[in-house]
């Protein structure tokens, strides 16, 4: 594959993006992109801002602290997510519930209707399946395509067992929000707030807006999660 990187963007932002490109070139080396985006890389290249996306983030145990050496760490990313659909109770019906769910080898997924990927893994063929049927329920895209692909424990696989998903039971943990929408050229980036950031692409700039997390581990909605859920939903473009 060729090393060469070609960069479209406006004077402005030449030396910002090209050092966020070396960034970003550095830290995924020698992996996958597409297992990391869930989307070839022309198509991640090319595409927009989700205007609402949401991350579930899981882990192996049903309580903090989450962050230990050795813990699988995996998340869901939901893109284009109903406005019906954004509440606490369904987030974490997708994320298996208090139970939460068995995560592993066997990768779900599936060509949306808005030209985007969507992916899941699962124990199980069907683990992964019912994962992602939950999530195709509250987004706006529809199913166009479905794959199902297992990975085998050979190669670098076999040998570092970090790369290789071994089936484990993880739980809901938290949630984000993120909701993007396109400002014009001349945009202070001083108006920005800490959770906040300025995204250039190839179609013009867009300010992304990030939510503080919204705990799943808890077993009732917290009470500031209708309030963090509505700024994001204020953001949006």
């Amino acid at each position: 594959m060729s090393e060469k990187i070609t960069v479209t963007t406006r004077k402005a932002f030449e030396n910002s993006v090209i050092s966020e490109i070396l960034g970003i070139r550095e830290l995924i080396k020698n992996r996958d992109v597409g297992d990391i985006v869930a989307s070839p890389l022309p198509e991640y290249v090319k595409a927009n801002p989700f205007e609402l996306k949401i991350t579930i983030y899981l882990f192996p145990v049903k309580e903090p602290p989450f962050y230990k050496v050795g813990y699988v760490r995996p998340y869901i990313n939901i893109p284009e997510i109903k406005r019906s659909q954004l509440n606490w109770k369904t987030i974490k019906k997708i994320a298996g519930g208090v139970n939460g769910y068995m995560w592993g080898r066997f990768r779900c997924t599936v060509n949306l209707s808005n030209s985007r990927q969507l992916a899941v893994y699962g124990a199980t063929e069907a683990e992964a399946e019912n994962r992602m049927d939950e999530i195709l329920e509250v987004i706006e895209p529809k199913e166009l395509t479905r794959s199902i692909t297992e990975e085998k424990k050979r190669g670098q696989r076999k040998d570092g067992k970090p790369l290789f998903k071994e089936s484990t039971r993880v739980y809901p943990g938290y949630f984000t929000v993120v909701s993007s929408k396109k400002v014009s050229d001349e945009y202070d980036r001083e108006n920005l707030t800490n959770n906040e950031k300025l995204q250039p692409t190839i179609s013009g700039n867009f300010k992304r807006h990030k939510t503080e997390k919204i705990p799943l581990w808890v077993n009732d909605q917290p009470p500031n999660a209708e309030k963090i859920i509505a700024e994001a939903l204020r953001n949006r473009g």
